[in-house]
């Protein structure tokens, strides 16, 4: 789902259906504009779904914030082997983008 204009209130549906989802293991999200705030309602709704099996989540060049942060140490908490990538200049196509970040 990467690179499809996905918006904030895009991605907060999308999550609506990742509280049941017992299957999905890797979700790939990254270049959307859902700021932190839709990537943490994806990641809060994994989060509420003690059956989910995501193993890699990939929100690269969006920017999130400390609250996200938070929540990722929270979540891997209770799914030690999930990977969390993120972050990211919001300005694609420059060469010297920051380094994502990987919670293994």
């Amino acid at each position: 789902l990467s690179n499809n204009r996905i918006s904030v209130e895009g991605a907060l549906r999308f999550a609506v259906g990742l509280k049941e989802n017992r299957t999905l293991k890797s979700l790939n999200m990254a270049r959307n504009p859902m700021q932190s705030e839709g990537c943490f309602g994806i990641l809060k709704s994994i989060q509420a779904n003690s059956g989910a099996v995501v193993e890699i989540l990939d929100f690269s060049e969006i920017p999130v914030n400390k609250d996200f942060a938070d929540l990722c140490d929270a979540v891997k908490m209770l799914f030690p082997n999930l990977q969390i990538r993120h972050g990211g200049n919001a300005t694609l196509h420059k060469k010297d983008q920051p380094k994502v970040e990987i919670h293994s």
